[in-house]
């Protein structure tokens, strides 16, 4: 806001609430706001459609309460703070990161930057006294940042103790999340790794280079303790949740074969949708580790094409809580449960809770058993099931569970081959 009469700039001074758009010819959006005094009450800022902001603030400056900010449409924003740039001077661009160590954030809760060019939005490597400008964030939403390849070092991710939604949109350069490269000495002895201990959310949509959210060189479990939803939509290199690599020479080469190892855990995961994930081979490695997804009640799984089957064998105990299934457009899966002979037990907990099944444009499905677990299995629970556009698909079910069906009220088959 260059050039504001007095008037105005002692209103703005006042103000707990500020939302620039459309600023035109200017370069740095808070110019003549830049002493602490004009900023101490500022608690929510939204600027946006600046075409020509470089920078937010001229000078070193701390936002004491400020809990929300949105940054939006600022193509050629280089760093929050111009002196940043100024004294990074030996830096390129490219190594420049958005928030450097001349701005503090104390209070901030929401950060959600949207269409920005730049390629980091934190230094690798930030000082306790620094990061702790945004310790409290509790939300955390980046959209529409084509050239950030890596969003979080290990040393910032720890700090996020607070973080409980994170949601990242359409950021095509990004390759993992977190890099985890650079554990500290006092966290290489534990096992078991808990990041974002608070998180509660996690969406991960449109991200077309994205090979993992993290690689595990430390061969340790990593641990999300409170997640409570995940999304994973139109990642379409991605193979695992937990990138694993092996060397040639000076190459990295992918050896993944399931989204989710025994390496990772959510013990407290409730719904998880997994959509359009067209490397994805298998959901989980068999078998599974007995903190893994025992609380998961709602799984969709949708536009998965190499994917053969839900449930592979030994996977069937961890799934006790189930109650919707919902799977979609998988053109490779050939059949929803792996039952063994042997696993006639382990069936039977998977699907006492089952209350929905939901299964469409399956071509390849031959079935949902592939054995008859002769009165094993109990659906006592179900209430509704519809298949549709199922054309191999022979059965819904084993004749042993089709006459025990007592709470079963809709049921809907279209377009498949059913005989029975």
């Amino acid at each position: 806001i260059d050039d504001l009469d007095h008037g105005i700039k002692k209103l703005v001074e006042r103000t707990q609430d500020l939302e620039l758009d459309e600023l035109k010819g200017v370069k740095i959006a808070l110019k003549e706001l830049t002493d602490e005094e004009s900023l101490s009450h500022l608690q929510n800022l939204h600027i946006q459609n600046g075409l020509d902001v470089e920078s937010i603030i001229n000078d070193k400056n701390e936002f004491p309460r400020l809990q929300s900010l949105t940054m939006q449409g600022l193509p050629q924003l280089v760093s929050f703070c111009s002196q940043d740039k100024i004294d990074a001077a030996s830096l390129t661009q490219l190594e420049l990161p958005l928030f450097g160590e001349k701005v503090s954030f104390p209070s901030l809760e929401k950060l959600h930057l949207s269409s920005l060019n730049v390629t980091r939005v934190w230094h690798n490597q930030l000082s306790n006294v620094s990061f702790c400008t945004h310790e409290k964030l509790t939300t955390l939403k980046i959209e529409g940042c084509g050239n950030i390849k890596y969003l979080l070092s290990f040393s910032m991710a720890k700090y996020l103790v607070h973080l409980k939604y994170f949601e990242i949109t359409a950021c095509n350069c990004l390759r993992e999340i977190i890099l985890l490269e650079e554990i500290e000495e006092e966290t290489q002895a534990t096992m078991t790794l808990s990041l974002f201990p608070q998180l509660k959310s996690l969406e991960l949509k449109d991200l077309q280079h994205l090979s993992g959210f993290c690689s595990n060189s430390q061969n340790k479990v990593i641990e999300f303790p409170f997640m409570k939803s995940m999304t994973i939509y139109n990642c379409p290199k991605l193979e695992g949740f937990i990138c694993k690599y092996t060397r040639e020479g000076n190459r990295r080469i992918s050896s993944q074969g399931d989204l989710f190892d025994n390496k990772v855990a959510f013990p407290s995961l409730e719904e998880m949708s997994i959509c359009y994930l067209r490397k994805m081979k298998m959901i989980w490695r068999n078998p599974l580790p007995p903190n893994s997804f025992p609380k998961l009640q709602q799984l969709r799984v949708e536009g998965c094409d190499k994917l053969l089957t839900i449930f592979p064998s030994n996977t069937l105990t961890t799934f006790q809580r189930l109650h919707r299934l919902t799977v979609n457009t998988c053109g490779s899966l050939q059949q929803v449960f792996e039952i063994m002979h042997e696993e006639k037990e382990t069936a039977l907990l998977a699907t006492a809770q089952l209350r929905e099944l939901h299964i469409g444009g399956l071509p390849k499905l031959k079935y949902i058993w592939k054995n008859d677990p002769k009165g094993i299995i109990s659906f006592k629970k179900i209430c509704a099931i519809s298949v549709l556009g199922c054309r191999s698909l022979k059965n819904v079910f084993p004749a042993s569970v089709a006459k025990d069906l007592p709470q079963l009220g809709y049921l809907a088959i279209s377009d498949c081959g059913v005989e029975e």
